[in-house]
């Protein structure tokens, strides 16, 4: 009994009753404009997936980069901090020196003022310097390693590793979901293509059309029997014998036998079964 995997209208079945058909030959075939159209909008939906999965593929990597250039900064910002305390530090010498001079009358007030105006020029060119550094670092110092839930390795390149995948956290997310997306789209795809290849409805074997139980433009479920087909290339042959005939018959054994529709042809057979029940209104056995 063949039935359809899908459901739908029959749009053409292919066979008669006592047409013989080979394996793998088309019996019916479902319609199939809603499972094309349907196709046609998911294959859209793989396409725009994709160009999501390239978008965030893109922004990952600019972040990765990113994160390269933001390491480069922050080593810029830190030999800044470094030229700016230097300065500072033997301007706060000179401010020394020269406080001690102005107190013994060796320079001006006007000249001291000038250097305590220098000096707090470079304190302020410092502390921004080093408050610059400390915004820069954000996100990239051991504290912001271990809140993470990672150690602080030993190795710079290891440390960087690590800096680089919890300062990317939202793009390596985003392309994630892009990936997920797409596996999505390809899946609906692939499913709607095996539905597809089910509205062709074919013999799953050899032989000949018994009955064809349905015709084009009925409305076909799963449980829908489209035609019958039967496989006569073989055929079991069964026959009553009495006790004392059954001692002759032993399983594997070849036997001639007539049928009553061609008297004039012998067939030839091999012994399958014999049936161990006696018939106890017949006295036979069956084989």
């Amino acid at each position: 009994s063949i039935s359809s995997k899908v459901s739908g209208r029959i749009a053409k079945i292919y066979v008669r009753e006592g047409q013989r058909v080979r394996k793998g030959d088309v019996i019916a075939e479902i319609e199939r404009l809603q499972y094309e159209i349907t196709l046609k909008q998911q294959k859209s939906e793989l396409e725009i997936a994709n160009r999501a999965l390239d978008l965030s593929e893109a922004k990952y990597s600019d972040a990765m980069k990113g994160v390269e250039i933001k390491l480069k900064t922050i080593k810029k910002a830190e030999a800044e901090l470094r030229d700016k305390k230097a300065t500072f530090e033997n301007m706060k010498n000179v401010l020394h020196n020269k406080t001690e001079l102005y107190r013994a009358g060796g320079i001006s007030k006007t000249e001291y003022e000038s250097v305590k105006t220098q000096y707090t020029t470079l304190l302020t060119n410092y502390e921004v310097a080093r408050s610059d550094l400390e915004i820069q670092q954000v996100g990239y110092r051991d504290i912001d390693i271990t809140t993470s839930g990672y150690g602080v390795p030993s190795s710079e390149a290891e440390k960087i590793k690590i800096l680089k995948i919890i300062n990317t956290k939202i793009e390596r997310a985003e392309l994630e979901s892009a990936k997920a997306r797409v596996k999505q789209a390809e899946s609906s795809l692939l499913s709607t293509q095996l539905i597809l290849s089910e509205t062709y409805i074919r013999s799953p074997l050899t032989g000949v059309v018994a009955v064809r139980g349905m015709e084009t433009g009925e409305m076909v479920r799963e449980d829908s029997v489209i035609a019958t087909v039967m496989d006569i290339s073989r055929i079991y042959v069964s026959i009553n014998l009495g006790e004392r005939e059954i001692k002759r018959i032993t399983k594997g054994q070849k036997v001639v036998f007539t049928v009553d529709a061609f008297p004039e042809k012998k067939f030839t057979a091999v012994i399958d079964t014999v049936t161990p029940v006696l018939d106890s209104k017949t006295r036979t056995f069956e084989v």
